[in-house]
């Protein structure tokens, strides 16, 4: 899913003035541009989770399991982050 034209600007240009180019990319930018797509693809995988659990829960009902709800997640998965207001 990487851009082509970020690898295409890697090769063209590994270094410019004097920055290692290439090296800052596969660092700095890299990393980041990984942890996005594991978000855009956790979105997905929520969606098409909301989407299925009717058929789900309903499938652990005719099994006699009614006990067995599967539920969209209602809290973030990432518990490091503080996201409150920056108090004065």
């Amino acid at each position: 899913m990487r851009s082509t034209r970020l690898r295409k600007a890697r090769r063209l240009h590994p270094t410019f003035d004097g920055i290692p180019v290439a090296e800052v990319m596969k660092t700095i930018i890299d990393p980041p541009i990984v942890e996005l797509e594991k978000a855009i693809r956790a979105t997905t995988d929520l969606r098409s989770l909301s989407t299925s659990l009717p058929g789900r829960n309903a499938c652990h009902t005719a099994a006699s399991k009614p006990f067995i709800r599967i539920q969209r997640p209602i809290n973030p998965p990432l518990t490091n982050q503080n996201f409150a207001p920056l108090q004065s």
